[in-house]
């Protein structure tokens, strides 16, 4: 319990935007395992087990008012979901499983999958899509793609100044003016300083264009220049559903990041 009260007052303002959302689940055993994922992984209390008053007091931070008793009938049915013990008061303790947590995975919301058709015919409504995916993503973002122009730049503005924003690419696109680009890069810079830009040489190891933020892996299709153009699509997918494609590619991303040069 000691490690517990530490952490119990962060948790009612804890960025918890890498996990499903607590209001998915309706029934008490779902939210009881979501409370015992939060505590593992957020809050590294690791091979710890926490009582159904432990959870239910961690569930009230965060707004949802699950009785302890709904819970602990709630595990009853939960099987191999969570790992059961008596601590040393004689009450029942629980631990959540990886099969508990693929369970959670599989209950998804409807906005855990979002795609932005863009047909080109109406590029103000398709921007408009996209400037408000932008704007509904979290924390640092790492752009990947190969082509950078001036509309790349009109389109990572759309993730706001105040936020880091990296951007990997490798070649200046067919009908963009080198010098041109650089002037408007050092503009850009002025107002969104946070914002670097580097190339990378192996240009053919760029083959997809994706933006990878605290909370989503978004797909850009043909790329940010060609946003509410061209015939094309943005798909965003929300961290618990790519996760672990998130990592391979945040790994990717470092590994190819450091080996760029920065554009000035």
């Amino acid at each position: 319990m000691d490690d517990l009260a530490k952490i119990l007052p962060k948790i009612r303002n804890a960025d918890l935007s890498g996990y499903p959302d607590i209001s998915l689940y309706k029934k008490p055993m779902e939210a009881g395992l979501w409370a015992l994922w939060i505590l593992e992984e957020k809050f590294k209390l690791y091979d710890q087990h926490f009582t159904a008053e432990e959870l239910e007091t961690v569930l009230l931070r965060r707004g949802f008012p699950f009785d302890a008793k709904e819970i602990t009938r709630g595990f009853t049915r939960a099987k191999k979901n969570v790992h059961k013990i008596t601590n040393i008061d004689g009450k029942a303790a629980f631990m959540i499983t990886t099969p508990g947590k693929d369970h959670l995975k599989q209950l998804r919301g409807p906005n855990d999958i979002q795609v932005i058709f863009v047909d080109g015919k109406s590029p103000r409504s398709d921007y408009q899509q996209f400037s408000d995916l932008a704007k509904q993503t979290k924390g640092e973002v790492k752009i990947v793609d190969k082509f950078y122009s001036r509309d790349s730049l009109n389109a990572i503005e759309e993730f706001g100044s105040s936020r880091k924003i990296r951007f990997l690419s490798a070649k200046l696109a067919a009908n963009e003016n080198d010098a041109k680009f650089r002037k408007e890069l050092q503009r850009f810079k002025r107002e969104y300083p946070n914002m670097e830009m580097r190339l990378y040489q192996k240009e053919h190891e760029l083959h997809d264009r994706y933006a990878l933020t605290n909370d989503y892996l978004v797909l850009l299709g043909r790329g940010l220049q060609d946003i509410g153009g061209k015939e094309s699509f943005v798909i965003a997918l929300k961290d618990e559903v790519a996760k672990e494609i998130k990592e391979t590619l945040n790994t990717k991303f470092e590994e190819r990041w450091n080996k760029s040069s920065n554009l000035k």
